[in-house]
C-alpha cells in the first residue's frame, strides 16, 4: 500500500514539474511576443514618418513645377513619378494599425 501511495505521489510530482516547465515556456514566449509587438509599433511609426516625408517631398516638388522651375530631380535623386509611385505603394490607416504594401 505504501508503495502505491509513493508511486502516485511521484506521478503527481512529475506532472507538477511538467506544468511548471510549461508555465516558464509560456512566460518566455509571452515576453517574446511583447517585444515583437513593441518592435512592430516602432516600425509602423517609422513607416508613417517616411510616408509623411514622401508626401511632403512630392508636394514641394509639385509646387516647384507649378512655379515654373524646370527641376527633373530632387536632392535625393528621385523624380516626381518615383515619388508618386512610392507614395501610392504605402497605404496606412489613420490609427497606424494596418499596413498594406501594394
Amino acid at each position: 500500500m505504501d508503495l502505491l501511495i509513493y508511486l502516485q505521489m511521484k506521478k503527481v510530482e512529475m506532472k507538477l514539474n511538467y506544468f511548471h516547465e510549461f508555465e516558464k515556456l509560456l512566460q518566455f514566449e509571452n515576453q517574446q511576443i511583447k517585444s515583437l509587438e513593441s518592435q512592430l509599433i516602432q516600425d509602423r511609426i517609422k513607416l508613417a514618418i517616411k510616408k509623411a516625408d514622401i508626401n511632403n517631398l512630392a508636394s514641394k516638388f509639385k509646387e516647384t513645377i507649378k512655379s515654373g522651375n524646370e527641376a527633373n530631380h530632387i536632392s535625393n535623386g528621385l523624380s516626381l513619378n518615383n515619388l508618386i509611385e512610392a507614395n501610392n505603394e504605402l497605404k496606412l490607416d489613420s490609427e497606424i494599425r494596418i499596413i498594406e504594401l501594394n
